[in-house]
């Protein structure tokens, strides 16, 4: 099962008179209050100051980023669609380890189609292209998929 990917809001919106708003402004010192109008109505928005922690990940030639889903080789910026990112993420994040088509079918958004997993996983390598002439997904014959090269994390 894809584990779930943390969710940190850009805003919250709350009655400013409140204990809510008094707690949340006292743990976030580092917001931003703004005073909006919508629907004839004065509303004050509390935007987080919450930074969200760069993950980035170089394997070969390739530099990934999982916050903002973007995949980079040579300074040069991949087109990546969603659902293939999500399969390149679960591979980057578990590069060791063999996935099971079973397992990888679970993130394709047409669920348990045989083919499309095949398809997304054809199209992924279509992106990436090759590293020295390697592919960077290997497919373990009756079994399923894994990543070719290492990674390592970037602090």
């Amino acid at each position: 099962m894809e584990e779930q990917e943390k969710k940190i809001p850009k805003y919250l919106v709350i009655p400013w008179n409140t204990s809510l708003c008094r707690n949340v402004t006292q743990q976030y010192p580092n917001g931003n209050i703004e005073k909006w109008q919508i629907n004839d109505q004065r509303i004050f928005v509390f935007f987080l100051e919450i930074e969200e922690p760069i993950v980035l990940f170089r394997s070969a030639d390739l530099l990934i980023n999982l916050n903002t889903r973007q995949v980079w080789r040579e300074g040069v910026e991949l087109s990546i669609k969603r659902e293939g990112f999500s399969l390149l993420r679960r591979l980057v994040l578990d590069y060791r380890l063999t996935k099971s088509r079973e397992e990888l079918m679970m993130i394709t958004k047409r669920g348990a189609m045989d083919n499309a997993l095949s398809h997304c996983v054809s199209r992924l390598r279509k992106a990436l292209g090759t590293y020295r002439g390697q592919p960077y997904i290997d497919t373990v014959t009756g079994v399923g998929y894994r990543w070719h090269f290492p990674v390592v994390k970037i602090e």
